[in-house]
């Protein structure tokens, strides 16, 4: 190890014992944060360190903070606001997020333009925090971010209700948050909407009628979002036209969409569209396939890295077979279930590399831990082949 790396580690490891400190303290503060309201009118400095004291860290950087062009107003709340943003965009030591906790607190405190931006930003910290009371403050803060007028803050509380985050599991209210975020132009809590309504969750059944309906009201907006940048809309448009399940069967559209998309640098929708050149029969349309498929992988798409392997193992355009193992790897690596999956069946089979069934069995494994289908039906297969065996042997 060089003294460079050795050097990297020792800050890393200063970094990492901060930042616990810092958890642990904010951890302590949420007891003085809760009253009957859910919400204390007054914050104490969080204990052990005296607000006086703390270190005016990343001074430089934040008095040069750039003023937020839709603002106009110069009111003291902004400009703490503005240098808690910038702190917790460099957070480096213990005092940092403390300091812009505080900060974030003052801002709340006057009913300026960014009240509501700093209540969403400390909902946003303790929601890091693993302990239920920190996701009760988080919800709190959610809760006023909303009632400020922020739609982030619905977004999050449509989450804390879906997902149990400081509150009861309640649907309905999960739904209503999404809608209202929707009704204020957030492509992303109209997608989440139809989706909900669409699949359900927990006891709650999908309701496919409503979802098309939710849709169909909502489209003008999302297509509007995913024309002016938003890849995600432009992806799930192009996705639902594919599918046909919400929106009329509409391949050409698909298409339109997921290239909007994938222009727009989307590395999912560069998989989607190569998919769905493949399945054409003309040869230059195939190799442009290839080449988002490329291009997703490098931009760390886990399941572009799958298909590119499928394509080397079969030999498709040429691709040489030797380079699946690669992509494959990468793609285990990277958490796709797909080349776990297919590396079980090629340590399995003894194909590329050494039969190695021990090797295949902690693939299939960590597949069927992600609820993999085909990794499920691989395992099943090693299982077996293991008990003949042990038969055999007795």
């Amino acid at each position: 190890m060089t003294l460079k790396m050795r050097i990297e580690l020792i800050f890393l490891g200063v970094v990492a014992t901060a930042v616990l400190v810092a958890i642990i303290s904010l951890m302590i503060a949420t007891k003085q944060l809760l009253n009957e309201d859910g919400l204390a009118e007054d914050i104490s400095p969080i204990p052990g360190i005296e607000t006086t004291q703390r270190p005016t860290a990343n001074l430089h950087t934040i008095r040069s903070v750039e003023p937020r062009v839709h603002l106009t107003n110069t009111s003291a709340n902004i400009l703490e606001y503005d240098k808690a943003r910038v702190l917790l965009q460099n957070l480096s030591t213990e005092d940092d997020i403390l300091h812009a906790h505080d900060l974030l607190i003052a801002s709340t405190k006057n009913a300026g333009s960014t009240r509501a931006e700093a209540a969403f930003e400390l909902g946003t910290i303790y929601r890091m925090f693993p302990t239920e009371e920190c996701q009760k403050v988080a919800f709190v803060w959610f809760r006023k971010s909303a009632e400020w007028g922020f739609r982030k803050g619905h977004l999050e509380l449509a989450k804390a209700y879906i997902r149990g985050l400081g509150v009861e599991v309640d649907f309905d209210s999960s739904i209503r948050h999404y809608r209202i975020a929707a009704e204020l132009g957030s492509a992303a809590g109209a997608l989440e909407l139809v989706n909900l309504i669409h699949k359900g969750a927990g006891e709650q059944r999908g309701d496919t009628k409503t979802a098309k309906a939710t849709l169909v009201e909502f489209l003008p907006m999302l297509e509007s979002s995913a024309s002016n940048g938003n890849a995600r809309a432009a992806r799930t448009i192009g996705r639902l036209y594919l599918a046909g399940n919400l929106l009329k069967k509409n391949l050409k559209t698909a298409e339109g969409w997921l290239t909007r998309a994938s222009e727009f640098g989307d590395a999912a929708a560069m998989h989607d569209l190569a998919l769905f050149k493949l399945d054409q029969t003309e040869a230059t349309t195939r190799k442009e396939a290839v080449s988002l498929l490329r291009k997703s992988a490098a931009l760390g798409y886990s399941g572009s890295m799958t298909a590119l392997g499928r394509l080397h193992l079969d030999n498709e355009f040429g691709l040489p077979v030797e380079k699946a193992l690669a992509w494959f790897n990468q793609g285990a690596a990277a958490g796709h279930a797909g080349s776990m999956e297919e590396l079980a069946r090629i340590y399995l089979d003894g194909s590329l590399v050494d039969k190695n069934i021990l090797r295949a069995r902690d693939f299939a494994t960590r597949g069927v831990k992600l609820k993999h289908e085909g990794s499920a039906t691989i395992l099943a297969e090693i299982d077996e082949i293991a008990e003949l065996k042990v038969a055999v042997k007795e």
